[in-house]
C-alpha cells in the first residue's frame, strides 16, 4: 500500500453498501460480456500480486471459461512483501504460500490446469522493474487478445507501475487493455473529481458467478488474517465485502 498524489489507500472512506446505493445512479454503464470478449479471444489478466486476479476480474474468468475462451493469468510478483513488517512470514516461506493460494483460488473458480506465468518480481518495486514485466508481456501477447489489469490510477504502486507497462506492452502488440479499479474503492469518494467515471463500465455477474469469487478470495488465507499483522487483515471487511458485489466494474 502507499499514498500517490492525492490517493491515500488507508480504511475505506465510503463502505460497500453505500457505493452500491450509489453505482446505479452514477454514468457508468452496463456492458455485456460478449461486446468486451468473443470466445475466440484470449484472456490474459496481469496481476501485481496474487489475488489481484480475484479482485480484478474472477467474474470474467468465470464467464469467459464457460464460452470456451482461453485464459492465461500473469503473476507479476509473489506478493512476499505483504508482512514484511510483522515478523509473522519469511518472505520466502510467504512467496510459495501466497503462490499456492493465488492457484487455490483460480481453482475454486473452476480454473483448474489453466495456465499461469509466474514472474517473481519484487512485490513492492515493480516500478523499478518495467522494463522486465514489459519484455515478458511483449514476449507472450498476441494482437488479438484482451488484457485486464489493476487501473494506472489505482493507488498502489505496484498497480500503477503494472498499468503503465501494460499500456506500453499493448499498444506495442496491438492488444485490448481494460483496467480494474481495486483500492481505488477505498480512497475515493462518491462523485470523486479524481475519478474518470465516465470511462468506468460494468459488468453483471450471476449469482453462482458471485458465489464462486467470494470462495476464490476465502482461498487467500494468508492476507484475510487479522492476527497476521499489526494492522489486521490486508483484505480488509470492505474489499471482502466488494468482492461479493454483482457487477465488476472496468476502465476501458
Amino acid at each position: 500500500m502507499g499514498v500517490v498524489t492525492e490517493r491515500l489507500i488507508s480504511s475505506p472512506k465510503v463502505d460497500a453498501s453505500a457505493w452500491q446505493r450509489w453505482l446505479p445512479l452514477s454514468p457508468v454503464d452496463n456492458c455485456t460480456l460478449s461486446s468486451l470478449l468473443s470466445p475466440g479471444m484470449r484472456l490474459v489478466v496481469v496481476a501485481p500480486h496474487p489475488d489481484d486476479e480475484i479482485l480484478a476480474c474472477a467474474g470474467l474468468l468465470v464467464m469467459h471459461q464457460a464460452q470456451g475462451g482461453e485464459i492465461v493469468v500473469l503473476s507479476v510478483t509473489d506478493g512476499e512483501a505483504s508482512h514484511v513488517s510483522s515478523g509473522y512470514w519469511q518472505a520466502s516461506e510467504l512467496a510459495e504460500v501466497r503462490h499456492l493460494e493465488l492457484v487455490a483460488g483460480l481453482n475454486q473458480l473452476g480454473l483448474y490446469g489453466m495456465t499461469i506465468v509466474r514472474l517473481s518480481l519484487p512485490d513492492g518495486a515493480i516500478q523499478q522493474h518495467c522494463a522486465s514485466l514489459e519484455q515478458a508481456m511483449t514476449h507472450m501477447l498476441r494482437p488479438a487478445d484482451v488484457v485486464i489489469t489493476t487501473w494506472r490510477l489505482d493507488g498502489h504502486p505496484d498497480h500503477e507501475a503494472t498499468a503503465a507497462t501494460a499500456s506500453k506492452a499493448c499498444m506495442s502488440k496491438g492488444c485490448r487493455l481494460v483496467e480494474a479499479p481495486v483500492w481505488m474503492w477505498h480512497w475515493a469518494k462518491l462523485d470523486d473529481p479524481l475519478v474518470p467515471w465516465h470511462r468506468l463500465f460494468s459488468v453483471p455477474l450471476n449469482a453462482q458467478t458471485v458465489d464462486l469469487k467470494k470462495l476464490a478470495l476465502a482461498a487467500h488465507l494468508s492476507q484475510l488474517d487479522p492476527l497476521s499483522r499489526p494492522g489486521g487483515a490486508v483484505l480488509d471487511a470492505a474489499i471482502v465485502a466488494r468482492a461479493g458485489w454483482d457487477h465488476e466494474y472496468f476502465f476501458l
